[in-house]
């Protein structure tokens, strides 16, 4: 399964280290750090850090829900 970031860009979700959000030259600003040695970092800023930021959210608050229905159902 690939989390979507943005409309062309989707990852393994195993892939990733760390998203993070900030904010520089008063934009949105989204970093994400790979485990891949073959992938480098991936910046994305303005409204596509927003899109980013919001479809990583979307992923983790799934991916937490289907955690808790495994630990339901055991």
């Amino acid at each position: 399964m690939h989390v979507k970031l943005t409309e062309s860009f989707y990852i393994e979700p195993k892939c990733i280290d760390i998203v993070e959000l900030s904010e520089r030259f008063g934009e949105p600003w989204v970093e994400v750090w790979t485990k891949r040695q073959d992938l480098s970092e991936l910046h994305f800023r303005g409204d596509e850090a927003a899109e980013v930021w919001g479809n990583w959210q979307a992923h983790m608050r799934d991916a937490e829900a289907r955690r808790r229905g495994d630990e339901e159902a055991q």
